[in-house]
């Protein structure tokens, strides 16, 4: 256990790293010559960096508390160094913290927690990152996978609290994206999802104007009776598009500028939702009058989805 406001262990050579280092306000900085390696339980306070000119392993747990956790392959950046992450081990930010990951060529991930984002990066070369089957990833952030990456999920969760940012590749395998939680959202780029969800009352997604997203496996957006969902695109005046292979519920949901690109296929079925403008392609269930409350048109309770219809949508009585 060691305890300073600013470690450093470094080597030329190969380093290998366990224990409790206490920095709070603070950094910790390990750095390899050649190969890191993680081999016993790390516990850390503070921003910590762990640094190799060529790989490193993860063969243990790591958790940081009040700080960003990083881990950087390939330092040097000559497109020589992997990230490997062991199976059932877990990289974990608490209290508060992003985790960043840096690495060049084949690379492995497996269970990962953050506090707050979570980024993929290329170092000197483009890096493929692969899920270990079974794994997860939770961030109380925004999920960022950078040019030059490509993330392929396996069957692994991915909960994601706030954006979704693919300026790389993302390979779904039999994956689950959810955008979780309450905070507004974006998702950027285009995407090709296995199973997307996302169910949480007046939650605010906007999706990148002009970009497609395509889910192969199950689509759910679910809000809730007077709790919609809003779904719009990050432009008013261009739509964003959406093309569904698979399975879908969409319900309780305020949808704005979408375009279903599979025109050969039946327009996207949305119920107890609001059309606000701008939809290609999609079919909105006529909103029933049921009048729970009093004769008046304007209160939301008194219509079937529990808000009051709009300019575009189709009312029945």
């Amino acid at each position: 256990s060691v305890s300073a406001k600013s470690i450093r262990v470094q080597s030329s050579f190969d380093v290998k790293v366990h224990g409790s280092y206490d920095n709070k306000g603070g950094s910790t900085l390990f750095g390899a010559g050649h190969d890191l390696e993680v081999d016993g339980l790390t516990q850390t306070i503070g921003h910590t960096t762990f640094e190799a000119k060529n790989d490193i392993l993860v063969n243990a747990d790591v958790t940081t508390d009040s700080g960003n956790l990083s881990f950087l392959a390939d330092s040097d950046l000559d497109g020589v160094g992997r990230f490997l992450q062991a199976s059932n081990t877990t990289l974990k930010t608490t209290t508060f913290g992003d985790i960043t990951i840096q690495s060049s060529g084949e690379s492995a991930l497996a269970n990962i927690e953050s506090a707050g984002d979570l980024t993929l990066k290329q170092a000197g070369a483009p890096a493929h990152y692969t899920q270990s089957p079974g794994s997860s990833v939770e961030t109380g952030g925004s999920l960022n996978i950078g040019t030059g990456v490509t993330l392929s999920a396996s069957n692994a969760v991915l909960s994601v609290a706030k954006d979704w940012n693919n300026l790389g590749v993302f390979e779904a395998g039999t994956s689950l994206v959810k955008l979780s939680g309450p905070l507004d959202a974006k998702v950027m780029g285009d995407n090709t999802f296995y199973d997307l969800a996302v169910i949480e009352s007046q939650k605010k997604v906007e999706f990148e104007a002009d970009k497609t997203q395509v889910v192969n496996g199950v689509l759910t957006l679910q809000g809730q009776h007077g709790k919609l969902i809003s779904l719009s695109s990050t432009n008013s005046e261009i739509p964003w598009k959406i093309n569904l292979l698979g399975s879908y519920t969409i319900e309780y949901a305020n949808i704005q500028g979408s375009t279903n690109v599979n025109i050969h296929g039946p327009p996207v079925l949305a119920l107890h939702s609001q059309n606000s403008s701008g939809n290609t392609g999609w079919d909105f269930q006529a909103l029933q009058f049921i009048g729970n409350n009093s004769s008046n048109w304007s209160d939301p309770g008194n219509w079937e989805g529990g808000f009051t219809p709009g300019s575009f949508d189709l009312v029945r009585f």
